[in-house]
């Protein structure tokens, strides 16, 4: 309202109240938000469940290996907020694209996650203390689900743009399901590795959904989203080498 009032000198009100613009981005974005809620509960809702099997002191165990875990989603959120905004034009185009960044994405990730996976857990006990011990291992059982899940946030921006937003809902709200019952039945067996089991599982899960919806949709091989990206490995080495020589030019100038 603030910022309504700063442009009401410069700007018709009535440019920017339009109904037909409001009506269908509050109708997009009712059908998505339950989506993402269900996606924040997916990420929160294993801490409640182990406070109440194991009580509060396994809660921060875990949430030291798990927060270490979705540090890596930095990557494929940026990519996918990216995208949002640059599909929703030719769906040839957009899938294209949306390949391309998702193959990159993934091999970026797991150069992250195998760097993490070989230096972080011996680092854990050393800086929180033994009684953290066991977070080494809850990160290394969340690490495949986390590199999975890459897929799914990067190919969610593609599949709501495509008009499926209440698709994509769909798919984190399954996620959400399946990490409670996974939940239910692996902690009270295996305590809070069994928790991370049931996150990676429903994390690979909700990855993999999204990356079949955007398989038929597009009607690209699945190998477009997970072959090595050599030929654009190419591209950015030709452009960092012409960017280098420019640089050097300038310098020696």
């Amino acid at each position: 309202m603030i910022t309504l009032a700063w442009l009401r000198s410069d700007v018709h009100l009535s440019a920017i109240m339009q109904q037909i613009l409001w009506r269908s981005s509050i109708r997009f974005g009712l059908k998505l938000h339950g989506g993402m809620i269900a996606q924040w509960a997916n990420y929160s809702l294993d801490r409640f469940l182990i406070n109440i099997y194991l009580g509060p002191g396994a809660v921060g165990i875990y949430a030291v290996a798990a927060t270490l875990a979705e540090r890596l989603w930095m990557l494929p959120g940026a990519a996918g907020a990216s995208l949002f905004s640059r599909t929703g034009g030719d769906a040839q185009d957009d899938a294209e694209i949306t390949a391309r960044a998702c193959r990159n994405t993934v091999w970026l990730m797991v150069a992250a996650c195998g760097v993490v996976a070989a230096l972080v857990p011996p680092l854990i006990p050393a800086i929180f203390g033994e009684r953290f011990t066991g977070a080494s291992q809850v990160l290394l059982l969340l690490l495949p689900g986390v590199l999975i899940l890459t897929v799914g946030k990067v190919l969610a921006p593609y599949v709501c743009n495509r008009g499926r937003p209440t698709l994509a809902t769909c798919i984190s709200i399954g996620a959400l399901a399946l990490t409670i019952v996974l939940n239910v039945l692996l902690i009270p067996l295996i305590g809070i590795a069994g928790s991370a089991v049931a996150s990676s599982i429903s994390y690979g899960a909700n990855g993999i959904a999204f990356a079949v919806v955007f398989l038929r949709m597009s009607g690209l091989r699945g190998r477009e989203l997970v072959r090595f990206p050599t030929g654009d490995l190419r591209i950015v080495g030709a452009r960092g080498a012409k960017w280098v020589s420019v640089a050097l030019a300038r310098l020696a100038s």
